[in-house]
């Protein structure tokens, strides 16, 4: 990739700031257990956003027909609270506390997905909301520039107001057409950042 291309992906003031807080510079233990936890939850979150958008269309016992990345059992993707962080975290609370701010309410929101598929399309609009802005924070904790924007303007989307934060004029279904398009552009500008975080970690 080239340096342009590194540029538009991964902040990189933000990541060499978690590569710092490696003890050993050479296997670099803690910032690499982190980009692997942010690879692992994020397949999680994924089905979750894809999920919101597709049980509109669908009554609650259709939810089975959705494929299987897109379902929302996610135990299989979400790790267990206990297992999140790796020990070297304790002597960064601040990282740790961001992490579990955005990742945590995430596994319960999976968890209540499953016993509730038939929401309105305000519920599901809100919902979409509240993953992007789960999903900025954990993308932004690594610097992913391109993630990070894409769930901002879902989590604006999601709370109807613009980048200045202004009430937006559109009908629901305008703005789940523009989410229903963020969330394409989502799942690009993850894989490229997955991708960029296995070469840089050889994982």
């Amino acid at each position: 990739m080239s340096a342009s291309n590194e540029a538009d992906v991964v902040d990189r003031s933000v990541f060499d700031g978690l590569l710092d807080m490696d003890d050993d510079p050479v296997r670099r233990e803690f910032s690499r257990d982190i980009a692997q936890q942010y690879c692992q939850q994020t397949k999680g979150a994924l089905a979750e956003i894809q999920h919101a958008l597709h049980r509109r269309h669908m009554p609650p016992d259709e939810s089975a027909l959705l494929p299987d990345f897109a379902r929302p059992a996610l135990a299989r993707t979400i790790p267990s609270r206990r297992s999140r962080l790796p020990l070297a975290s304790e002597r960064v609370p601040r990282l740790r506390e961001q992490w579990n701010l955005y990742v945590i309410p995430l596994e319960k929101s999976a968890s209540k997905s499953t016993h509730n598929a038939s929401f309105s399309r305000n519920n599901d609009i809100e919902s979409l909301g509240r993953l992007g802005h789960f999903q900025k924070g954990s993308s932004a904790a690594l610097g992913l520039r391109k993630v990070r924007n894409t769930c901002e303007q879902i989590q604006h989307l999601g709370r109807r107001i613009d980048k200045d934060g202004n009430a937006l004029r559109l009908s629901d279904a305008e703005i789940l057409e523009h989410l229903d398009r963020l969330v394409r552009q989502l799942f690009v500008v993850n894989r490229e950042a997955e991708n960029w975080l296995r070469e840089f970690f050889k994982f």
